[in-house]
């Protein structure tokens, strides 16, 4: 999920630049769809600490996201990728640890 929300991200981007509104639109649509997806799949029962931080993240992606879609600007669309490609990195690591015998 985190890839495909950092390929909308890109996209988003590169219709900003291009000023084509509907496609940055539907760009960022799809990439806050993916975020909320992420965020409702937290269990707050189980870890409610890491719940609770990845939702603070989540929603800064989701801000950051609207900003850009707001101010027109790529700015905010950099800051929500740098979260997102640190949360993908984290779960990976998470991932291969729990593999690991």
């Amino acid at each position: 999920m985190f890839h495909r929300a950092l390929e909308e991200c890109e996209r988003a981007k590169g219709f900003i630049r291009e000023n084509d509104m509907p496609g940055k639109g539907k760009a960022i649509d799809l990439a806050m769809r993916i975020v909320c997806e992420l965020e409702a799949s937290l269990d707050h029962d189980k870890a409610p600490d890491l719940a609770s931080n990845l939702a603070k993240l989540y929603g800064f992606v989701q801000t950051s996201l609207q900003r850009a879609s707001l101010e027109l600007k790529e700015q905010p669309i950099d800051q929500a990728v740098k979260v997102l490609l640190l949360l993908r990195g984290a779960f990976a690591e998470a991932a291969t640890k729990a593999d690991a015998p």
